[in-house]
């Protein structure tokens, strides 16, 4: 594979991590993926307090619960207004039904749809057979942008994107960032259906039940 996109920037060791070569050993430091369940529509917190009764002791679970003692986790994070209306498309263009049978295309398609510049790669990329990650032209991508392609990848269900300790390092994934992942972690774990129970409850229809 060619030179790094992100050799000067603080996601170099990640970008070195998913060009690894096939058959070498996996980095020891947990992965985020974890096996999709079903369960009765829950508040966001008990849902973030599953994930963390899941996952090792880690700098990620430390900094989750500081940000929850923060009072900073409350509930699923978008990363901007357009994300948002972005997503609320996705889901309405008749996609949805789709996206509540795969728990983990619906994560991919929630954190791609969070970066300008990642989304307009993906979109060509997309089709009902899966996401073909290797035909999206990601040079010049934003850090922000690669580490939202490496979650997506990972909640796939492919190889290790993202590790425990790299989402656990602030000065690889800021804050705001970390809860967008998370929420995109919780989406692929028990299914598209949380965020619209969280939009009914807001008063807004949510595009139909899972």
């Amino acid at each position: 594979m060619g030179g790094h996109f992100l050799q000067e920037t603080a996601l170099r060791e990640l970008e070195s991590g998913m060009r690894q070569i096939p058959g070498f050993s996996p980095r020891r430091s947990g992965i985020i993926r974890g096996r999709p369940e079903q369960m009765q529509p829950a508040p966001y917190e008990e849902l973030v307090r599953f994930f963390l009764e899941e996952i090792p002791p880690s700098r990620l679970a430390v900094r989750i619960i500081n940000l929850k003692n923060r009072g900073e986790v409350k509930e699923f994070m978008f990363r901007s207004g357009q994300h948002k209306k972005r997503f609320r498309e996705i889901c309405g263009n008749g996609d949805y039904v789709s996206l509540c049978a795969d728990h983990g295309r619906a994560a991919a398609l929630f954190l791609l749809s969070a970066d300008n510049f990642l989304w307009n790669q993906a979109k060509p990329c997309i089709t009902k057979n899966g996401i073909r990650y290797r035909e999206m032209a990601v040079h010049g991508i934003e850090p922000d942008g690669y580490a939202l392609l490496c979650a997506a990848k990972e909640m796939c269900g492919g190889r290790p994107g993202l590790s425990l300790s790299e989402l656990g390092d602030p000065e690889l994934i800021g804050d705001w960032l970390l809860q967008v992942i998370l929420t995109g972690i919780l989406i692929s774990r028990h299914g598209i259906g949380i965020m619209a129970e969280k939009e009914e409850r807001k008063g807004r229809g949510p595009e139909k039940k899972c």
